[in-house]
């Protein structure tokens, strides 16, 4: 719905990009037959497809967990700490990976 909302406020069609260090996911994303065997987590993953399919989404890739670094938000990691200090200093760039 923020996408919407952006569009109706600029008329600008924003493009979701999304990447996830999830190879299965992705794996799932570009084969005919889905191959998980969780109902919720399988219909999910056929709304995600059917996103993909129709535009709204506008690609899924895979990348390496060390480049995700969001990653310290959802897990236990020390490299929060680090990530933010890298952030405040400006040291942070896409596509930058973050080492212990």
């Amino acid at each position: 719905w923020i996408r919407n909302l952006f569009q109706d406020v600029t008329g600008k069609k924003l493009k979701i990009l999304m990447y996830t260090d999830c190879k299965s996911l992705v794996d799932n994303m570009n084969s005919i037959n889905v191959h998980i065997t969780e109902k919720r987590l399988f219909g999910e993953v056929l709304s995600l497809k059917e996103s993909i399919m129709t535009g709204e989404i506008e690609s899924l890739k895979h990348v390496e967990t060390k480049h995700m670094i969001a990653d310290c938000l959802t897990k236990d990691s020390k490299k929060l700490k680090l990530i933010l200090l890298s952030a405040y200093k400006g040291k942070v760039t896409v596509g930058s990976s973050i080492s212990n």
